[in-house]
């Protein structure tokens, strides 16, 4: 073979295993998806996922939100991200998280129990924003109290399960 063949085969090759990289789901769009977090030795399955800017802004609103409820946002990036509880119904915790990949946990970096916003004036400025004082590339939200019954607080660490 000339030295031009070797090269042909070689990218071949490593296109071949970078797609089945890509579909095994260790990179790609769901690489970061978790299923399921573990805390405290007890393991919660993430019932929603939100990963780009339609799927945030609507969040939980209008949801039935119970304690069996996790939604777990992705920033990508670690960031100041606000939150804002218009049109949700329910009472939630709203838990801002930093993740490392090479320890594999997400640490809390701040928690707030934040009550549901539906009546608010047409400007929407009777919703209070939430904003936390670290940055976090995740957000958990779930029903309140949640946080407080797992003592669940800042400097906690989770791990994400896929």
């Amino acid at each position: 073979m000339k030295r031009k063949d070797y090269f042909v085969v070689i990218i071949v090759v490593v296109g071949i295993a970078l797609a089945l990289i890509y579909e095994s789901g260790i990179l790609g769009p769901n690489a970061s998806r978790p299923t399921a977090f573990e805390f405290n030795n007890k393991t919660y399955s993430i019932t929603a996922y939100a990963s780009n800017t339609t799927e945030r802004e609507k969040g939980l609103m209008n949801a039935t939100v119970t304690n069996s409820t996790f939604m777990l946002f992705y920033f990508g990036q670690p960031g100041i991200y606000s939150f804002w509880m218009k049109d949700t119904y329910s009472q939630l915790d709203i838990i801002w998280l930093n993740y490392s990949g090479s320890t594999g946990m997400a640490k809390v970096v701040y928690v707030v129990d934040a009550p549901p916003c539906v009546n608010y004036s047409s400007d929407q400025s009777g919703c209070r924003i939430y904003t936390p004082s670290s940055e976090a590339n995740y957000v958990l939200e779930a029903k309140a109290g949640f946080a407080e019954r797992n003592n669940m607080t800042v400097g906690s660490s989770i791990k994400f399960l896929h």
